[in-house]
């Protein structure tokens, strides 16, 4: 076991020489230790004393530069390339409402028809009800026909029957138009299975755009809390404990971010207070960033009447907490504060208004 109060020297040496414990704090301003450029993240490789460092960033600094504005270059190309993407699939989404629009107005047609159909039907079962009686009628009269006619001849009798054979043929006939009309049934369905399929592709497409238009890339977010009490009710009897916000991030290449809210508390301010946290997400260009995350963070519940006497929280992150580190998941744990505003100031509205219209707004 390594005394942490043993005197020892530079492993670099510098030359000086102090406490075993105080090695971490040493390496971390050694002239002779080796650093990375501050452009790494830019493109720049060097890696040189921390004493020589500086005459490097120096004297390389139009180079240094010349990778700033190649990146920057890079970032405005992907800007375009999504502005792009998004006109295309604004124009697919065009084309698909005027696909539906015209299936809605294929299936009035065939609605209209089916309807046209309906009452033909109910014509036709009036008129066979009509020719069932007329055939009754006529075979009763027949029968009468047959015993007298047996004295005026057998010609009239073959008239009879060719009359009853044509309303017969007439019965067959309009037996197989229903029967026609139930392949209508089919095609109509299939017209409805599409037009569904089409609404949620569309609703599919429409909620993705809403998520790209609500992100942010200025480190700031506004976010607006509805419905307060019924949320609120969910939250204290377990159907939705918490709630996130929609992600955002600190610039357009930064930290991936979101805010997560315990409308009945958490830990020690479950079922009494309102409990705000602060989340870090996997982002797109975390291979980029310095980790851990160690910028301030200010949560802040707006008041929203003329007083503004809003309620801020402010920290600055923790770099040994794992809640700052580079996301394994698809975030950290939060961090944040579980007695944020008490229920009793946050609904009382005495100090200031907070809640208006069932609705808080977080920044």
């Amino acid at each position: 076991i390594a005394c942490p109060k043993y005197p020892i020297q530079c492993i670099y040496n510098c030359g000086e020489s102090f406490l075993r414990n105080e090695l971490d704090t040493h390496l971390r301003k050694c002239p002779e230790a080796e650093v990375e450029c501050s452009y790494t993240k830019y493109g720049c490789h060097v890696r040189e004393k921390r004493r020589v460092l500086e005459e490097h960033e120096h004297s390389y600094l139009n180079e240094h530069l010349l990778l700033v504005v190649t990146n920057n270059t890079k970032l405005e190309e992907q800007i375009l390339d999504l502005k792009e993407t998004l006109r295309e699939r604004n124009q697919v989404i065009t084309q698909l409402e005027q696909q539906i629009n015209k299936l809605g107005i294929e299936i009035k047609q065939l609605s209209g028809h089916v309807s046209k159909n309906d009452d033909e039907v109910a014509k036709t079962q009036k008129m066979l009800a009509g020719h069932a009686d007329k055939i009754i009628t006529i075979e009763q009269q027949s029968q009468q026909l047959c015993r007298r006619l047996d004295q005026e001849g057998k010609s009239e009798i073959a008239e009879l029957k060719e009359i009853i054979n044509g309303l017969k043929e007439k019965v067959e006939r309009t037996e197989s138009n229903i029967a026609s009309l139930v392949t209508f049934e089919p095609c109509l369905k299939q017209h409805e299975l599409l037009l569904s399929a089409h609404k949620k592709l569309l609703e599919k497409n429409n909620e993705r755009f809403r998520v790209l238009e609500a992100t942010g890339y200025n480190g700031k977010l506004i976010w607006k809390i509805c419905s307060y009490r019924t949320r609120k009710l969910e939250a204290a009897e377990g159907y939705t404990p918490s709630l996130f916000s929609q992600s955002f991030y600190t610039s357009r290449c930064g930290y991936k971010l979101c805010a997560r809210a315990y409308l009945n508390g958490d830990g020690t301010g479950k079922g009494t207070h309102l409990s705000l946290f602060f989340v870090v997400m996997k982002g797109d260009y975390d291979s980029l960033l310095l980790w851990p995350f160690k910028q301030k963070v200010s949560l802040v519940l707006l008041d929203q009447s003329p007083k503004k006497n809003h309620i801020v929280e402010l920290f600055k992150a923790d770099a040994n907490s794992t809640s700052f580190q580079r996301p394994v998941s698809e975030m950290n744990i939060a961090s944040g504060c579980p007695k944020f505003v008490s229920h009793t100031v946050l609904e009382d509205g005495k100090t200031a208004t907070f809640i208006k219209d069932d609705t808080l707004f977080i920044k």
